[in-house]
Protein backbone atom coordinates (compact mmCIF):
# COMPACT_ATOMS: atom_id res chain seq x y z
CA UNK A 1 0.00 0.00 0.00
CA UNK A 2 1.02 3.26 -0.55
CA UNK A 3 2.98 4.83 2.40
CA UNK A 4 1.20 8.08 1.43
CA UNK A 5 -2.51 6.23 2.10
CA UNK A 6 -1.13 4.03 5.29
CA UNK A 7 -0.11 7.69 6.98
CA UNK A 8 -2.81 10.10 6.00
CA UNK A 9 -0.60 10.89 8.68
CA UNK A 10 4.92 11.75 8.17
CA UNK A 11 13.79 17.33 7.03
CA UNK A 12 22.94 24.48 8.60
CA UNK A 13 25.07 22.56 9.39
CA UNK A 14 26.61 23.03 12.99
CA UNK A 15 30.16 21.80 13.57
CA UNK A 16 31.00 18.05 14.76
CA UNK A 17 30.90 18.48 18.46
CA UNK A 18 27.69 19.91 18.86
CA UNK A 19 26.18 16.37 17.63
CA UNK A 20 27.67 14.67 21.78
CA UNK A 21 24.66 13.90 23.30
CA UNK A 22 26.17 12.73 26.80
CA UNK A 23 24.67 15.84 27.99
CA UNK A 24 22.62 18.21 25.89
CA UNK A 25 21.12 17.82 22.51
CA UNK A 26 23.82 20.25 20.83
CA UNK A 27 21.08 21.86 18.49
CA UNK A 28 19.20 23.65 20.83
CA UNK A 29 16.69 21.36 21.53
CA UNK A 30 15.84 20.21 25.29
CA UNK A 31 17.75 17.26 26.47
CA UNK A 32 16.63 13.73 26.11
CA UNK A 33 16.78 12.16 29.66
CA UNK A 34 14.78 9.04 30.87
CA UNK A 35 11.62 10.17 32.47
CA UNK A 36 10.61 10.58 35.98
CA UNK A 37 8.25 7.77 37.51
CA UNK A 38 4.83 10.00 37.06
CA UNK A 39 0.92 9.48 35.64
CA UNK A 40 -0.06 7.49 32.59
CA UNK A 41 -0.56 10.47 30.60
CA UNK A 42 1.99 10.92 27.75
CA UNK A 43 3.83 14.22 28.57
CA UNK A 44 6.76 14.64 25.82
CA UNK A 45 8.88 12.02 23.91
CA UNK A 46 12.07 12.83 22.06
CA UNK A 47 13.86 10.89 19.26
CA UNK A 48 17.09 10.27 19.07
CA UNK A 49 19.34 8.89 16.39
CA UNK A 50 23.01 7.39 16.88
CA UNK A 51 25.32 6.70 14.39
CA UNK A 52 28.83 5.94 14.94
CA UNK A 53 28.64 6.71 18.84
CA UNK A 54 27.07 10.03 18.18
CA UNK A 55 23.68 10.70 19.40
CA UNK A 56 21.55 13.44 18.23
CA UNK A 57 18.33 14.42 19.20
CA UNK A 58 15.91 14.50 15.73
CA UNK A 59 12.39 14.77 17.11
CA UNK A 60 10.16 16.34 19.36
CA UNK A 61 6.81 15.95 20.25
CA UNK A 62 4.62 17.83 23.31
CA UNK A 63 0.88 16.89 24.31
CA UNK A 64 -2.18 18.48 25.64
CA UNK A 65 -4.91 17.50 27.56
CA UNK A 66 -7.96 19.28 28.08
CA UNK A 67 -9.63 19.48 31.68
CA UNK A 68 -11.73 15.77 30.27
CA UNK A 69 -7.81 14.66 30.20
CA UNK A 70 -8.87 13.92 26.46
CA UNK A 71 -6.15 14.94 23.84
CA UNK A 72 -5.96 18.27 22.52
CA UNK A 73 -3.38 18.81 20.28
CA UNK A 74 0.50 17.37 19.75
CA UNK A 75 2.91 19.43 18.78
CA UNK A 76 5.76 18.23 16.84
CA UNK A 77 9.48 19.21 15.63
CA UNK A 78 12.05 17.68 13.95
CA UNK A 79 15.06 18.02 11.68
CA UNK A 80 17.99 16.14 9.98
CA UNK A 81 20.75 14.08 12.37
CA UNK A 82 23.31 17.26 13.45
CA UNK A 83 21.05 19.71 12.49
CA UNK A 84 18.35 21.97 14.17
CA UNK A 85 15.17 21.55 14.13
CA UNK A 86 13.67 22.98 10.72
CA UNK A 87 10.15 21.60 10.35
CA UNK A 88 6.77 21.36 12.58
CA UNK A 89 3.72 20.15 12.42
CA UNK A 90 0.59 21.21 14.96
CA UNK A 91 -1.81 18.54 15.73
CA UNK A 92 -5.27 19.49 16.72
CA UNK A 93 -8.53 16.72 18.12
CA UNK A 94 -11.87 18.00 18.04
CA UNK A 95 -14.80 16.37 20.21
CA UNK A 96 -18.80 16.66 20.40
CA UNK A 97 -19.85 17.92 23.68
CA UNK A 98 -18.09 15.58 26.65
CA UNK A 99 -17.77 12.58 24.10
CA UNK A 100 -14.37 10.79 24.94
CA UNK A 101 -13.66 10.10 21.13
CA UNK A 102 -12.72 13.07 18.16
CA UNK A 103 -14.60 13.54 15.22
CA UNK A 104 -12.32 15.16 13.83
CA UNK A 105 -8.68 16.34 13.40
CA UNK A 106 -6.51 19.10 11.85
CA UNK A 107 -3.24 18.96 11.21
CA UNK A 108 -1.18 21.97 10.35
CA UNK A 109 2.88 22.14 9.09
CA UNK A 110 5.69 22.64 7.07
CA UNK A 111 8.42 21.11 5.10
CA UNK A 112 12.26 22.40 3.95
CA UNK A 113 11.75 25.54 6.09
CA UNK A 114 15.85 26.25 5.59
CA UNK A 115 15.32 25.68 2.13
CA UNK A 116 14.11 27.97 -0.95
CA UNK A 117 11.21 26.23 -1.45
CA UNK A 118 8.99 25.74 1.59
CA UNK A 119 6.87 22.94 1.13
CA UNK A 120 3.49 23.71 3.87
CA UNK A 121 0.43 21.49 4.40
CA UNK A 122 -2.59 21.25 6.21
CA UNK A 123 -5.09 18.04 6.23
CA UNK A 124 -8.25 17.97 8.36
CA UNK A 125 -9.86 14.89 8.80
CA UNK A 126 -13.59 13.78 10.06
CA UNK A 127 -14.18 10.30 11.86
CA UNK A 128 -16.98 8.03 11.53
CA UNK A 129 -17.80 5.20 14.34
CA UNK A 130 -20.70 2.56 14.64
CA UNK A 131 -22.66 1.78 17.88
CA UNK A 132 -19.66 -0.41 19.50
CA UNK A 133 -17.34 3.29 19.14
CA UNK A 134 -15.43 1.45 16.39
CA UNK A 135 -14.30 3.81 13.50
CA UNK A 136 -15.98 2.90 10.61
CA UNK A 137 -14.68 5.84 8.28
CA UNK A 138 -12.23 8.87 7.85
CA UNK A 139 -12.28 11.48 5.15
CA UNK A 140 -9.17 13.36 4.82
CA UNK A 141 -8.78 16.51 2.47
CA UNK A 142 -5.18 17.64 2.10
CA UNK A 143 -3.91 20.33 0.62
CA UNK A 144 0.24 20.94 0.26
CA UNK A 145 1.67 24.24 -1.50
CA UNK A 146 5.16 24.29 -2.52
CA UNK A 147 5.95 27.58 -4.32
CA UNK A 148 3.58 28.28 -6.64
CA UNK A 149 2.30 25.07 -6.97
CA UNK A 150 -0.85 23.56 -5.36
CA UNK A 151 -2.11 20.42 -5.21
CA UNK A 152 -5.31 18.74 -3.26
CA UNK A 153 -5.94 15.21 -2.01
CA UNK A 154 -9.01 13.34 -1.08
CA UNK A 155 -8.75 10.23 1.21
CA UNK A 156 -12.39 8.18 1.64
CA UNK A 157 -11.52 5.02 3.97
CA UNK A 158 -14.05 2.59 4.95
CA UNK A 159 -13.26 0.04 7.56
CA UNK A 160 -15.48 -3.30 7.86
CA UNK A 161 -14.99 -5.41 11.07
CA UNK A 162 -15.79 -8.77 11.99
CA UNK A 163 -14.52 -11.26 14.33
CA UNK A 164 -10.79 -10.84 14.44
CA UNK A 165 -10.56 -8.98 11.16
CA UNK A 166 -11.03 -5.96 9.60
CA UNK A 167 -10.94 -4.80 5.89
CA UNK A 168 -10.26 -1.44 4.78
CA UNK A 169 -10.94 0.05 1.33
CA UNK A 170 -9.14 3.31 0.30
CA UNK A 171 -10.04 5.40 -2.09
CA UNK A 172 -7.44 7.94 -3.07
CA UNK A 173 -7.84 11.26 -5.50
CA UNK A 174 -5.51 13.87 -6.56
CA UNK A 175 -7.15 16.98 -7.12
CA UNK A 176 -4.83 19.13 -9.39
CA UNK A 177 -6.64 22.48 -10.62
CA UNK A 178 -3.42 22.07 -13.28
CA UNK A 179 -3.89 18.86 -14.40
CA UNK A 180 -7.62 17.60 -14.50
CA UNK A 181 -9.34 15.22 -14.55
CA UNK A 182 -8.54 14.17 -11.06
CA UNK A 183 -6.74 10.78 -10.63
CA UNK A 184 -7.85 8.13 -8.37
CA UNK A 185 -6.28 4.72 -7.14
CA UNK A 186 -7.91 2.03 -4.44
CA UNK A 187 -6.49 0.17 -2.06
CA UNK A 188 -7.85 -2.81 0.07
CA UNK A 189 -5.76 -3.67 3.08
CA UNK A 190 -7.01 -7.02 5.34
CA UNK A 191 -5.72 -6.73 8.97
CA UNK A 192 -5.88 -9.67 11.53
CA UNK A 193 -6.46 -8.76 15.03
CA UNK A 194 -4.93 -11.48 18.05
CA UNK A 195 -7.17 -9.33 20.85
CA UNK A 196 -6.46 -5.41 20.02
CA UNK A 197 -2.72 -6.13 18.18
CA UNK A 198 -3.02 -5.74 14.37
CA UNK A 199 -0.62 -8.79 14.08
CA UNK A 200 -0.77 -9.46 10.08
CA UNK A 201 -2.31 -7.70 6.63
CA UNK A 202 -2.21 -8.01 3.35
CA UNK A 203 -2.87 -4.70 1.02
CA UNK A 204 -3.89 -4.80 -3.02
CA UNK A 205 -4.13 -1.88 -4.71
CA UNK A 206 -5.16 -0.56 -8.65
CA UNK A 207 -2.21 1.74 -9.19
CA UNK A 208 -0.89 -0.19 -11.68
CA UNK A 209 -3.56 -2.33 -12.85
CA UNK A 210 -7.23 -0.67 -14.36
CA UNK A 211 -10.18 -0.87 -11.77
CA UNK A 212 -11.49 -2.89 -10.19
CA UNK A 213 -8.64 -5.31 -10.80
CA UNK A 214 -6.33 -5.40 -8.06
CA UNK A 215 -2.63 -6.49 -7.69
CA UNK A 216 -0.97 -7.39 -4.16
CA UNK A 217 1.87 -4.97 -3.17
CA UNK A 218 2.54 -6.25 0.05
CA UNK A 219 2.19 -8.23 3.58
CA UNK A 220 3.03 -7.17 6.72
CA UNK A 221 3.73 -9.42 9.99
CA UNK A 222 4.04 -8.24 13.62
CA UNK A 223 5.13 -9.39 17.62
CA UNK A 224 4.15 -7.46 20.44
CA UNK A 225 5.10 -7.45 24.27
CA UNK A 226 2.77 -7.79 27.06
CA UNK A 227 2.55 -4.44 28.30
CA UNK A 228 0.10 -1.76 28.03
CA UNK A 229 1.14 0.76 24.96
CA UNK A 230 0.23 4.30 26.86
CA UNK A 231 -0.80 5.91 23.37
CA UNK A 232 -3.72 3.29 23.94
CA UNK A 233 -4.97 5.15 26.91
CA UNK A 234 -5.51 8.21 24.67
CA UNK A 235 -8.80 9.52 23.44
CA UNK A 236 -7.73 9.85 19.66
CA UNK A 237 -6.71 5.76 20.16
CA UNK A 238 -9.73 4.93 18.76
CA UNK A 239 -9.55 7.59 15.30
CA UNK A 240 -6.39 5.50 14.62
CA UNK A 241 -6.71 3.53 11.26
CA UNK A 242 -6.64 -0.17 12.28
CA UNK A 243 -4.41 -1.26 9.12
CA UNK A 244 -1.01 -2.97 10.59
CA UNK A 245 2.18 -0.74 9.39
CA UNK A 246 -0.04 2.65 9.81
CA UNK A 247 2.29 3.15 12.32
CA UNK A 248 5.72 1.99 11.33
CA UNK A 249 6.81 4.31 14.45
CA UNK A 250 6.16 3.79 18.40
CA UNK A 251 4.41 6.95 18.67
CA UNK A 252 1.82 6.22 15.60
CA UNK A 253 1.23 2.13 16.77
CA UNK A 254 -2.46 1.50 17.17
CA UNK A 255 -1.86 -1.79 19.36
CA UNK A 256 -2.66 -1.86 22.67
CA UNK A 257 0.71 -3.60 23.44
CA UNK A 258 3.91 -2.43 22.05
CA UNK A 259 5.42 -3.57 18.56
CA UNK A 260 8.51 -6.19 19.28
CA UNK A 261 9.05 -6.48 15.49
CA UNK A 262 7.63 -5.68 12.65
CA UNK A 263 8.79 -7.20 8.99
CA UNK A 264 6.93 -5.99 5.49
CA UNK A 265 7.05 -7.13 2.62
CA UNK A 266 6.61 -5.73 -0.84
CA UNK A 267 6.86 -6.26 -4.46
CA UNK A 268 10.38 -5.42 -4.75
CA UNK A 269 11.94 -5.26 -1.68
CA UNK A 270 11.72 -5.79 2.50
CA UNK A 271 12.42 -3.99 5.71
CA UNK A 272 12.05 -5.24 9.26
CA UNK A 273 11.91 -3.09 12.32
CA UNK A 274 13.07 -4.54 15.92
CA UNK A 275 12.24 -2.76 18.85
CA UNK A 276 13.19 -3.33 22.95
CA UNK A 277 12.19 -1.29 26.00
CA UNK A 278 13.22 0.20 29.48
CA UNK A 279 9.76 -0.07 31.50
CA UNK A 280 8.90 1.97 34.40
CA UNK A 281 7.68 0.19 37.34
CA UNK A 282 4.16 0.78 36.59
CA UNK A 283 4.81 -1.51 33.00
CA UNK A 284 4.57 1.80 30.55
CA UNK A 285 7.39 2.86 28.48
CA UNK A 286 10.43 4.55 29.60
CA UNK A 287 12.66 4.25 26.80
CA UNK A 288 11.79 2.30 23.35
CA UNK A 289 14.65 1.20 20.65
CA UNK A 290 14.68 0.36 17.48
CA UNK A 291 16.65 -0.63 14.77
CA UNK A 292 15.31 -0.96 11.10
CA UNK A 293 17.51 -3.09 8.40
CA UNK A 294 18.48 -1.37 5.50
CA UNK A 295 20.02 1.31 7.73
CA UNK A 296 22.70 -0.26 9.04
CA UNK A 297 24.61 1.23 12.02
CA UNK A 298 22.00 3.35 13.60
CA UNK A 299 20.11 3.44 16.56
CA UNK A 300 17.05 5.25 17.32
CA UNK A 301 15.34 5.70 20.34
CA UNK A 302 11.73 7.20 21.99
CA UNK A 303 12.11 8.49 25.65
CA UNK A 304 8.99 8.90 27.30
CA UNK A 305 8.05 11.45 29.96
CA UNK A 306 4.84 11.59 31.29
CA UNK A 307 2.03 13.73 33.05
CA UNK A 308 2.58 14.49 36.84
CA UNK A 309 -0.18 12.82 38.72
Amino acid sequence: MKKSTLFLLAIATLVFISCSKNSSTGNGNPPATPPAIDSNYVDTVYKTETRAGITDTTEYYSFQYDAQKRLVTIKRQWGPFGQPYNEYQDQTWYYNGADTIPYKYYGVGTEGVMMTNVIYDTITVFFYYNGSSQLIKDSAAKRRRYGSTNIAKHYVSTYTHSANRVITFIKDSLLNATAPPPVAYHDIDTTNFVGQNPVSNITYSDANVNYPQFKKTGEGIAAYDAKPNPLAKLSNFRAMSPILGWGLNVLLNNSKNNLLSYTYTGTSSSSTLTYSYTYLPNNYISIAVFTKSGVPGSVFSYIYKYKAP
